[in-house]
C-alpha cells in the first residue's frame, strides 16, 4: 500500500494552512533586552528535530529562564522543507517503509504528549478502513504533513518562558563578534544577538556537465538539472528526444515527471504495471558511469531486516583501533564480500537450515567462474558473459525483470534480496569506520570516489513500486538504453551528440540527474560561500585527501577561525566527516541533540549581560 493525502482526513492534509498564520518576517519581530536567543537555520525535517530536541532538553533543564528561537526558513514548508512540501506530486515517494519512520526520539521524554510515529499518524488520520502495515510507503507529501503536524504539536507544548518565531527569511550570511553571532537577509543585517545557532540546510552545488555546457556557450536551454527542480523539465516538448545523465532515485523521479507528471496513468493488470499515455511524453535515453539502472529498495525495517554475521559490532570495535589507518582494502573489502557472498547462498532452500560451515563450504566448492560474488552486482554485464552484439535494451529489460522476480520475498526469503540488504547493512557498518577521517587518505578517496556509487545504486535505491513503474516504461518503449558504454558528449547548436564506440544519436535535450558533490570551493548557495570566505567554514582534511567538505569536531561543531561560538551542523551538510547522514534517523549523528545539549549548558551558565 502506497500511502498518500487522499487517504488522510480533511483536517490532515490542510497542516500547512494552520501552519501559515504562525509564520512571520523579521520585520514583525521585537527586539527585547535581556534575553537569550537561538537560533536556527532551515526549515526541513533536521531543523525540526534540532528544535524539538532543544524545546524537549530545555523543559527541565532551563527553569524559569526565559529566551527566544528563531527558526528560519526560506519557504513556508516549516518541518517539511522543499523536499517533503505538501505541494509535492503524490508519485514522488518516501523510499523507506513507514515502519520505522518518526519525528521523535523514543529514548527520552519528548515536548509534546502526542508523539506519534508515522505509522500511527496515518492510523489516526485515515478515511479508509485498511489499516497501515510496516511494509507500506507513502508519498513525500504525506510525510510533510505528518511533519508540520508534529511542529504544531511541538508549539502546544512549549512553556511560556520559551518564545518560538518561525520567521520566512533566507539567511545569506552570518557574522560571529566574540560570543555572539549576527544574521543577515538578502538586505541587511539583523538586529537579533544569537548565543548559539544551528544550520541545517544542504549545499546547492552545480554539476561539472553544467559548467562544461556554460563554457561552450550553446545549448544552455536545452540542458536541464533535474535535481535542482523537476519543474525545469516541464519545458521539454512532447516526443522529443532526450537524454538523461544519470540512472540513480533522481532518474527514476525524473522519469516519473516527464510521463506521469504529464497526465499518463499506471495501474496494475495481473500485478504488473501498465501506462497509459497522454501523447505529450518525450523518448528517453538514460546513461550513467555503469549504463545500469538502481536496484529497487528492500522493504526492511528494525526488527524485519538481514543480520550481519560477520560486520559485527565487535568487529568494528576492534577495526577503530586503528583510527585514521583503516585500509578499505584490505581490512575492509574481504569480510564485505564474504558478508554478501554468505548472506546470497545461506537462502538457497538447501542450506536455511545448515550451519554457516556448511554453507562456506558449499561456496567453496562452486565453480569460480559461475559462482555468485559482489562483482555479480557491480558488474552483471561481465558475470553474465553478455555477447557483444547483444541488443544492450533488451539485456537491461532481461536484468530488471531477473531483478524484480528475484527480489520480491526480501531480504530475509530471497537470495537477491539477502545479498543486497547485506551490502546495505554492511555500509552502515562502514560508516561507523569512516567517520572523522577513520580510513587512510586513499582508502577514504577510493569509497568516495568508486564504492559509494555502487552501494547506492545496488542496495539504497527508489521503493520498489517506483522501480516497477520504470520497468513498465522501458517495457513500452518510453526509456531505451541506448549506450552500454559511457558516450561522449558533443554541444551542436540544436542540442547534443552523444557518441560512443558503438553507437551515436542527436538528443534535443540533455538532463543531469545526478547528485552534485557536495564542495565548499565550488559554487554553492550564499550562506555556505559567505562562510567559507570568512574562514568560519574550513574544508575537512584527511591528510592530503580534501574534497571540499566542512569541517566539524566529533558533535557537529563548526571547526574555523571562530571555534569558541557554538555553531552546529545538522543533516546532509555535515557529510565528509560523516558518511550518509541524509536519511531520515534520528539516532544516526544527531548533532542536534548535542547542540541542543551544549546550548542549554550555555544559557544555564550566562546571563544576558555576559553577551553585550
Amino acid at each position: 500500500m502506497i500511502w498518500n493525502s487522499m487517504h488522510l482526513l480533511q483536517e490532515a492534509r490542510t497542516i500547512d494552512d494552520r501552519i501559515n498564520p504562525l509564520i512571520k518576517t523579521n520585520n514583525q519581530i521585537k527586539f527585547e533586552e535581556h534575553t537569550d536567543y537561538i537560533a536556527i537555520i532551515g526549515g526541513g525535517p533536521f531543523g525540526f528535530y534540532a528544535l524539538e530536541s532543544l524545546l524537549s532538553l530545555s523543559k527541565e533543564a532551563i527553569g524559569n529562564r526565559k529566551f527566544h528561537i528563531h527558526w528560519y526558513n526560506k519557504n513556508k514548508n516549516f518541518g517539511a522543507g522543499q523536499q517533503y512540501s505538501p505541494t509535492t506530486p503524490n508519485y514522488l515517494l518516501v523510499h523507506e517503509c513507514i515502519a520505522d519512520l518518526s519525528a521523535w526520539k523514543t529514548d527520552r521524554d519528548t515536548i509534546s504528549s502526542e508523539s506519534l510515529t508515522l505509522l500511527e499518524w496515518i492510523r489516526e488520520n485515515r478515511t479508509i478502513e485498511q489499516e497501515p502495515l510496516k511494509s507500506d510507503h507513502c508519498s513525500r507529501e504525506l510525510f510533510g504533513l505528518y511533519l508540520m503536524d508534529c511542529v504544531l504539536k511541538t508549539i502546544a507544548g512549549i512553556d511560556d518562558e520559551i518564545e518560538l518565531s518561525l520567521i520566512q527569511e533566507e539567511i545569506c550570511d552570518l557574522e560571529i563578534q566574540g560570543k555572539t553571532a549576527y544574521l543577515y537577509n538578502e538586505d541587511k543585517k539583523l538586529i537579533f544577538p544569537y548565543q548559539s545557532t544551528l544550520i541545517s540546510i544542504g549545499h546547492s552545488n552545480k554539476n561539472n556537465l553544467l559548467k562544461f555546457i556554460k563554457d561552450s556557450d550553446q545549448s544552455l536551454d536545452r540542458f536541464i538539472e533535474s535535481v535542482h527542480s523537476l519543474e525545469y523539465l516541464d519545458r521539454i516538448p512532447a516526443n522529443s528526444e532526450v537524454v538523461i545523465k544519470g540512472s540513480g532515485i533522481n532518474f527514476m523521479e525524473t522519469i516519473l515527471h516527464l510521463t506521469e507528471g504529464r497526465g499518463g496513468v499506471f495501474y496494475k493488470n495481473d500485478q504488473e504495471f501498465q501506462y497509459i499515455p497522454t501523447g505529450l511524453e518525450p523518448k528517453i535515453y538514460p546513461f550513467s558511469r555503469t549504463n545500469l539502472p538502481t536496484l529497487p529498495r528492500n522493504t526492511y525495517w528494525s526488527d524485519h531486516k538481514y543480520e550481519l554475521l560477520y560486520m559485527t559490532d565487535a568487529w568494528v570495535e576492534e577495526l577503530k583501533a586503528k583510527k585514521g589507518n583503516i585500509d578499505f582494502k584490505t581490512d575492509i573489502l574481504p569480510l564485505y564480500k564474504k558478508e554478501i557472498q554468505h548472506a546470497f547462498y545461506s537462502m538457497l532452500d538447501h542450506l536455511k537450515t545448515v550451519s554457516h560451515e556448511e554453507v562456506l563450504h558449499f561456496i567453496a566448492i562452486q565453480d569460480e567462474r559461475t559462482r555468485f560474488s559482489i562483482n555479480a552486482l557491480l558488474d552483471p554485464v561481465t558475470y553474465s558473459n553478455v555477447a557483444k552484439d547483444v541488443n544492450y535494451n533488451e539485456f537491461i529489460a532481461d536484468l530488471t525483470t531477473f531483478c524484480l522476480i528475484a527480489m520480491q520475498p526480501g531480504e530475509l526469503n530471497s537470495t537477491m534480496g539477502a545479498a543486497t540488504g547485506a551490502m546495505r547493512e554492511g555500509f552502515l557498518q562502514i560508516c561507523k569506520l569512516y567517520e572523522f577521517g577513520g580510513f587512510t587518505p586513499y582508502a577514504q578517496k577510493h569509497v568516495d570516489d568508486y564504492w559509494l556509487n555502487y552501494i547506492f545504486q545496488i542496495s539504497l535505491g527508489p521503493a520498489r513500486e517506483i522501480s516497477e513503474k520504470f520497468f513498465c516504461l522501458l517495457k513500452q518503449g518510453y526509456i531505451s538504453f541506448l549506450f552500454s558504454e559511457t558516450p561522449e558528449i558533443e554541444i551542436q547548436e540544436q542540442g547534443f551528440l552523444l557518441k560512443s564506440k558503438k553507437d551515436q544519436h542527436f538528443f534535443s535535450y540533455l538532463i543531469d540527474s545526478t547528485k552534485p558533490k557536495e564542495n565548499l570551493k565550488c559554487e554553492n548557495n550564499r550562506l555556505f560561500t559567505n562562510l567559507y570566505k570568512k574562514r568560519i567554514f574550513t574544508v575537512f582534511k584527511n591528510g592530503v585527501y580534501d574534497d571540499g567538505k566542512i569541517n566539524l569536531e566529533t558533535n557537529g561543531k563548526v571547526k574555523g577561525k571562530h571555534s569558541d561560538y557554538p555553531l552546529y551542523l545538522y543533516g546532509p551538510a555535515t557529510e565528509g566527516p560523516v558518511l550518509y547522514n541524509s536519511d531520515l534517523n534520528r539516532n544516526r549523528y544527531d548533532f542536534g541533540q548535542t547542540w541542543a545539549e551544549q546550548s542549554i549548558i550555555l544559557l544555564n551558565k550566562l546571563s544576558f549581560s555576559d553577551f553585550t
